[in-house]
C-alpha cells in the first residue's frame, strides 16, 4: 500500500479555526420531509470564545421558528476525551487510520463506521478486523452526541439555559443556595435538547473538523500555551492522543493500562470495572519508558529499560552497541598555526 500525501493525510487539520459555525436545517421536527420550506427551517451556531482555544467554553445556540427566545447549551456535555483511562486504546489501529485510510480526510467513515470496498486487500484477517473494530468504536462515540437513542449519560440530563432559568424562576427567593441547587439538579430532559443533538450532528457533517474536535482528537495548534501566541492558522493533534500513537509507533510498546488496582468508569450505558492491569506493563510511567527505550534503540545500549532509569544490582550490566549508532564524520581540525606578534 503506498504512502498517501501528506495533506491528504493532514486533511481537516489544514483548516483554520474559526470563532463562528453556522448550519440551517429542520432540527425540531421528529420527521423530516424532502424539501422543507424555509420558514420550518432552524439555524444552529456554535460560538468559541478563543481562535486559539478548545471547544471547552463554547456554546451552542439553537433557534427554532416556533420559539421567540433561543436555545442556548454548553458545549461540554458533547465533548468526549480521545484516550479513557479505564479502557485500552487501539494505538496502531488508531495511526492506520490516519495514516493508511486518510481519516482526517474521509470525516464519512466516522459518519458512517463502514469502510468503502476493498480496502483490506493485502492486509492480514487479524490486523484488519483490528482496524474495522476501531472505526466502529470511535462511530459509536460519534453517534452518541448527535443521536438521542445512543446518546451518553451526560446528555441525557441535557438542558439549555433559558430552560434552566425558567425553573430557577420558580424556586423560593430565600432558599439556601445548598437547597436551591439540590432542587435545579439533576436537569429533567429539556425540550429543546433533541434538536441540539441533531443540531450538532449537521454542524459536524457542514464542518468535519469540529468532528474531530468532539472526539478530542484535534485542537486549535498552541491551544494549550497559556500565553497568547501568533494567530492560529491549523489544527493539531491532541497530546493524549499522540502519547497513545508515538508509543507503538516508535519503540513498539503496546500501551496498556494505567498501573492501578482497578477501574470504574462508563462507556455510553455500559459500566467498565474491575479491570486489573497486566503484570507485563512496566512501573515507569509510559511517557518516561518510551522516551528511554527510544534513546536506548538509537544508541544501541543493551539491558532492561528499568534497570536503566531506577538501577537494579541484580540486572545485567548494560552494554553499548558501537554499531547501532550511526558513525558521524567530520573533516579533520587542524590547529590554528601560531604568528609571531609584531614588534612596531
Amino acid at each position: 500500500m503506498s504512502t498517501p500525501l501528506p495533506p491528504e493525510v493532514a486533511g481537516v487539520s489544514l483548516q483554520a479555526p474559526r470563532l463562528l459555525y453556522e448550519v440551517l436545517g429542520p432540527f425540531h421536527a421528529a420527521t423530516v420531509p424532502p424539501t422543507p420550506p424555509p420558514e420550518s427551517l432552524c439555524t444552529a451556531a456554535l460560538t468559541r470564545p478563543h481562535v486559539g482555544r478548545t471547544l471547552e467554553g463554547a456554546t451552542l445556540t439553537v433557534r427554532s421558528p416556533e420559539s421567540e427566545l433561543p436555545a442556548t447549551f454548553a458545549l461540554a456535555p458533547f465533548l468526549s476525551p480521545a484516550v479513557l483511562s479505564y479502557l485500552p486504546s487501539p494505538g496502531a489501529a488508531w495511526r492506520a487510520l490516519l495514516v493508511d485510510q486518510r481519516l482526517l480526510s474521509r470525516p464519512e467513515l466516522l459518519w458512517t463506521g463502514a469502510l468503502p470496498e476493498g480496502w483490506a486487500l493485502g492486509l492480514d484477517a487479524p490486523w484488519a478486523e483490528a482496524i474495522a473494530a476501531a472505526l466502529a468504536a470511535l462511530h459509536a462515540r460519534y453517534r452518541s452526541l448527535v443521536e438521542e437513542r445512543y446518546s451518553f449519560y451526560q446528555l441525557r440530563s441535557l438542558e439549555c439555559a433559558e430552560c434552566l432559568e425558567a425553573r430557577a424562576a420558580k424556586l423560593p427567593p430565600d432558599l439556601p443556595p445548598w437547597q436551591r441547587q439540590m432542587r435545579l439538579s439533576p436537569a429533567p430532559r429539556c425540550p429543546h435538547a433533541v434538536a441540539a443533538m441533531h443540531a450538532m450532528g449537521a454542524l459536524c457533517q457542514a464542518h468535519p473538523e469540529l468532528t474531530f474536535e468532539l472526539l478530542g482528537w484535534l485542537e486549535p495548534a498552541g491551544a494549550r500555551l497559556d500565553a497568547a501566541g501568533p494567530e492560529v492558522t491549523r489544527f493539531a493533534l491532541t497530546g493524549p492522543l499522540m502519547d497513545t500513537l508515538l508509543g507503538p509507533w516508535l519503540v513498539g510498546e503496546a500501551p496498556g493500562l494505567a498501573s492501578r488496582t482497578s477501574y470504574r468508569g462508563y462507556e455510553g450505558s455500559r459500566l467498565h470495572a474491575w479491570r486489573r492491569p497486566s503484570d507485563t506493563r512496566p512501573l515507569l510511567p509510559r511517557a518516561l519508558h518510551n522516551g528511554v527505550s527510544l534513546a536506548a534503540s538509537a544508541w544501541g545500549f543493551t539491558g532492561d529499560t528499568e534497570a536503566l532509569v531506577e538501577g537494579d544490582p541484580s540486572a545485567e550490566e548494560p552494554g553499548l552497541d558501537r554499531t547501532a549508532a550511526p558513525p558521524i564524520e567530520t573533516a579533520a581540525v587542524l590547529p590554528r598555526e601560531a604568528k609571531p606578534r609584531s614588534s612596531g
